[in-house]
């Protein structure tokens, strides 16, 4: 009978990336590769944890539910979870309307989702659904996240977006939509526009519900540091195609709002062609053929 060996015939770092690769491309081997050996777990466990999601209130499922067990179990520290995660969804809508609400131990508190929050602190990528209201979802992720991008499909008018929260301030990726169908439309008039101005770390925005020509001249003009503007709509908004000043801006790309926005940030966690991705790629294409024609 032959024994394996106890040390690798591998190099450790050539061993840890092929498992790390196999554990990126096929998630569904993880439970698996963790039987391997104890060192393997230590590289593939907190793989487990790079994506969190919270796909909605009323029960506690996923790996968001994960995190919340292990904490209580004291099964691992807050460390573990904020060197861990790097990204994460939820959507924080109720949908009393398709449910009962949920009752009991199910469904999320405030205190569960506050607590997860906390120890998410290293996320990089933030994809917030919700009318921000109950829960007060951005206060509490603004206590500890400072991400680098997120995407917000919230209430445009809500009381909650607060744009001077110190998340938003080391956001260079953001993109703004609504998602309560209540019909705010971003324009000179929205009362955050002030502080959307503020945000100076912003290399790319991308606005849904907007149908300013004036708007967009003034971001481009005033927003120097803006790589990228992009204004995602569902059909032709003429005014914005007709100015011929705006047309030949090579920032400002028109774009249809991903119908399923969970998919396309989760292609861009795995380094895919996400909204961000082919916005750039706009960027790069109308550069070089409005340089053909100055």
């Amino acid at each position: 009978m032959h024994l394996m060996p106890d040390s690798p015939y591998l190099p450790a770092d050539l061993e840890r990336a092929i498992f790390e690769l196999t554990a990126t491309l096929y998630p569904n081997t993880i439970p698996r590769l963790l039987l391997v050996a104890r060192r393997v777990l230590v590289w593939i466990e907190p793989l487990l944890y790079r994506k969190i999601s919270i796909p909605g209130l009323t029960e506690k499922s996923g790996n968001g539910a994960a995190i919340l067990h292990a904490l209580a179990n004291d099964y691992k520290t807050p460390h573990f979870f904020a060197s861990a995660t790097r990204y994460l969804y939820i959507f924080g809508m109720e949908w009393s309307f398709f449910n009962s609400g949920g009752s009991g131990k199910r469904r999320w508190y405030d205190s569960e989702l506050d607590a997860v929050f906390r120890v998410c602190s290293g996320v990089e990528s933030l994809l917030l659904m919700g009318d921000l209201e109950k829960p007060k979802l951005l206060s509490m992720a603004s206590q500890t996240m400072r991400p680098r991008r997120a995407i917000m499909l919230v209430d445009l008018l809500s009381p909650q977006l607060d744009l001077s929260l110190p998340l938003f301030h080391t956001l260079t990726h953001l993109l703004l939509g609504d998602l309560t169908r209540k019909s705010a439309v971003i324009s000179e008039t929205w009362p955050y526009l002030n502080h959307l101005r503020n945000l100076t770390t912003l290399t790319h925005l991308g606005l849904g519900n907007c149908t300013s020509p004036e708007l967009v001249s003034n971001l481009l003009e005033h927003c120097l540091q803006l790589e990228c503007l992009v204004i995602c709509t569902q059909q032709p908004i003429p005014a914005l195609e007709e100015g011929e000043d705006i047309r030949r801006e090579p920032r400002l790309v028109m774009m249809v709002m991903p119908q399923r926005m969970v998919d396309d940030w989760d292609m861009g966690t795995r380094g895919g062609l996400d909204l961000w991705a082919r916005a750039d790629a706009s960027v790069r294409y109308q550069t070089k053929l409005y340089g053909l024609y100055r």
